[in-house]
């Protein structure tokens, strides 16, 4: 990207912006995240004819997923930025210390695996374990009943070093057989 000495003494006079010069630096990237003049939070996933396709919070913080969104007034923002609005849309879900969820049949307890959060490429992690995908997808879900492996650990702890050493998932399988 070059720019002229004519364009700078043009962009000092106002007779034309930065956005109108050089529009691919204002242009949204998918996957990124922005924070919207009157304070959206998304993750932009494309353009639709004439909106942009995104998921995320709307002004008032309640989750969405959809279509129509307007392409003006929104400003990039980094992963960490982003987190709190989606580790506080979480815990309304019940992802919160002491809950049981499954993630593609897997049982995850928050006690033992900790309350660890990260935004990586659109997805949100828990303690490394994906609970939401790049495309606003809630994969994991609460369960009301703790997995027989609690009970298991509380008759030998044996069990919780196997845990530790072994892949959780892999042993729930094999206990709960």
């Amino acid at each position: 990207m070059n720019i002229t000495k004519e364009q700078i003494i043009a962009l000092e006079k106002g007779e034309v912006t930065a956005k109108e010069l050089f529009p691919e630096l204002f242009q949204m990237k998918v996957g990124s995240f922005y924070k919207h003049n009157d304070g959206c939070v998304i993750n932009y996933l494309g353009d639709t004819h004439y909106n942009i396709k995104v998921f995320g919070f709307n002004a008032y913080g309640f989750w969405r997923n959809t279509e129509g969104w307007s392409k003006n007034g929104w400003t990039e923002i980094t992963p960490k930025e982003a987190l709190p609005y989606f580790v506080k849309e979480a815990e309304k879900r019940g992802f919160v210390k002491g809950a049981y969820f499954t993630v593609v049949g897997s049982f995850c307890d928050l006690d033992a695996v900790g309350v660890a959060w990260k935004l990586i490429d659109g997805c949100l992690y828990l303690s490394g374990i994906i609970i939401m995908t790049s495309k606003g997808e809630w994969i994991a879900r609460i369960v009301k009943k703790a997995p027989r492996i609690k009970e298991l650990v509380k008759k030998d702890p044996r069990i919780s070093e196997l845990i530790n050493k072994y892949c959780k998932e892999e042993l729930i399988k094999m206990i709960q057989k």
